[in-house]
């Protein structure tokens, strides 16, 4: 009989904790596991994730009416008997599922950390619940994962973790001189100098800083051209920002796209000015495909698994960064850094055995 696992994480949005999520759902075992996603209207790759035999189970009820909200979750655990919660989480503000499932015999219940920041609680009383769950971590999760150990410190303080590195399939991003060409003849960027930027136009990515940057480097080199790859409530900040710099024209917003690991081929240097992160999926894709980063400091440095990444301050003006920029060098052989993710167990062969045994309680 499948073990039905509770994945609790997936927004609506695609972002680094619904790409460890599908990417687990992927590759794993799933004549082994049956995964269930608990959601109000839809979810990030949610076709996907039913073609991959997930079950959406569907609930429009919030904690805002917690007497139903209580008598729904008893139901549900009533009714499916979950052998695990793998709870996937960039903060700390609410475990109520992981509470749920001990309260309803779940044996295995695993809180994942994601990020590497102090996200601030919006009132008084969020304050007040995320104290107390990291009072109580280990009174009801029988496992904490991180995907980094920046990530894990500050989630879990000085409770034990274990950490489970943000694998991707490799194979996929390994750089492809063909792809190359004709990404950048389709995207009619032949003969530029592409900066890459992918994740969602959301201010944690700091992207307006990132059209400051771009515009400072197009002052030094008129051939570069910056490709961003995601949406976001900054989409139109960006393109008015990059308007008044007077590159709007040298931008290419190519939206949500399904072909990341190709175009990452047409670029030239990967740029990511975030407020924080904690081991971001899109580093490690980066950097498998031979690509130069360029980061801020408040990217974890754990994230430099090749070495071909630069840190800098975002204290640093604009011109400081894009001389970083202008200045990095791509490797004449961006294939061999696939064999480097792989033996840092990046894979995400080595994550799925490594989830693998957390689901099944060891």
């Amino acid at each position: 009989m499948k073990k039905r696992v509770l994945m609790i994480g997936m927004s609506p949005n695609i972002g680094g904790v619904e790409s460890y999520i599908i990417n687990l759902i992927r590759n794993i075992d799933r004549e082994k596991y049956e995964f269930y996603f608990l959601h109000r209207g839809k979810i990030a790759y949610e076709e996907e994730v039913i073609n991959l035999g997930g079950k959406i189970i569907s609930t429009n009820v919030t904690r805002h009416n917690p007497i139903k909200y209580i008598k729904t979750m008893r139901k549900i655990f009533e009714k499916y008997k979950f052998d695990a919660i793998y709870y996937n989480t960039c903060d700390i503000m609410s475990m109520d599922m992981i509470m749920f499932g001990k309260k309803y015999g779940v044996p295995v219940r695993i809180i994942h950390s994601h990020s590497s920041y102090k996200i601030i609680p919006p009132n008084l009383l969020h304050r007040f619940t995320e104290k107390w769950c990291r009072k109580h971590l280990n009174d009801y999760a029988t496992k904490l994962l991180a995907c980094s150990k920046v990530a894990g410190d500050w989630m879990f303080a000085k409770n034990d973790y274990d950490i489970v590195n943000n694998g991707i399939k490799t194979e996929n991003f390994v750089f492809d001189i063909r792809i190359r060409d004709e990404k950048r003849e389709c995207l009619d960027i032949d003969g530029k100098y592409v900066v890459g930027f992918i994740g969602r136009l959301e201010e944690e990515k700091n992207p307006l800083f990132l059209i400051d940057i771009f515009a400072e480097l197009y002052k030094k080199r008129d051939d570069a051209v910056l490709l961003v790859v995601g949406e976001g409530s900054l989409k139109s900040e960006m393109i008015q920002r990059a308007n008044q710099h007077q590159v709007l024209h040298a931008v290419k917003f190519l939206g949500v796209r399904s072909d990341v690991n190709q175009l990452m081929n047409a670029m030239d240097c990967f740029l990511l000015p975030s407020l924080f992160e904690g081991l971001p999926f899109v580093l490690v894709e980066a950097q498998t495909n031979g690509l130069p980063c360029v980061v801020s400091e408040d990217v974890s440095r754990e994230s430099n698994i090749t070495g071909e990444i630069k840190f800098i301050s975002r204290n640093e003006l604009p011109e400081h960064w894009a001389s970083v920029v202008s200045e990095v060098k791509l490797s004449h052989d961006r294939r061999k850094y696939v064999d480097i993710i792989r033996e840092k167990q990046f894979d995400i062969k080595d994550i799925i055995s490594s989830v693998d045994k957390y689901l099944c309680g060891m």
